[in-house]
């Protein structure tokens, strides 16, 4: 009966530790003009879309999204003019706000699905292991 409660608690355990891992998900919101013709509107969004996922596609390489911040800037200056190659699954895009002057879109992601390019990854820990021990 022991042995019982202990295999029990090991997988409730199991279980809580992957539903927290998860749990951290990049939710943002962004704003696009409306356009009489909806296929630019949608091509907007996912454009949109993408550079949101872009923007946060650093947490893939560091693996958390508690010391975002300091990650963030030193991500960012590496990305200024440079083509980033990363692959992203379960994007989810809604809108949230529909007025005349804009279209208000809330995208959520799991950073742990985006797989940054082994050259962007690698590139990116370099440069911002640099800045961090000056």
């Amino acid at each position: 009966m022991e042995m019982m409660k202990t295999t029990t608690f090991s997988i409730f355990v199991i279980l809580l530790s992957l539903t927290v891992k998860g749990a951290e998900l990049v939710t943002q919101r962004f704003e696009v003009e409306p356009h009489h013709d909806i296929s630019q509107l949608n091509l907007k969004a996912e454009s949109a879309t993408i550079r949101v996922v872009r923007d946060y596609a650093f947490l893939s390489a560091v693996g958390s999204i508690k010391n975002q911040n300091l990650n963030k800037e030193c991500w960012i200056e590496y990305i200024t003019n440079k083509k980033i190659i990363f692959d992203v699954s379960q994007v989810s895009k809604r809108i949230i706000k529909k007025t005349k002057k804009k279209y208000i879109f809330e995208v959520t992601f799991d950073p742990d699905l985006i797989i940054l390019s082994p050259n962007d990854q690698e590139g990116f820990l370099l440069s911002c292991s640099k800045k961090l021990r000056i």
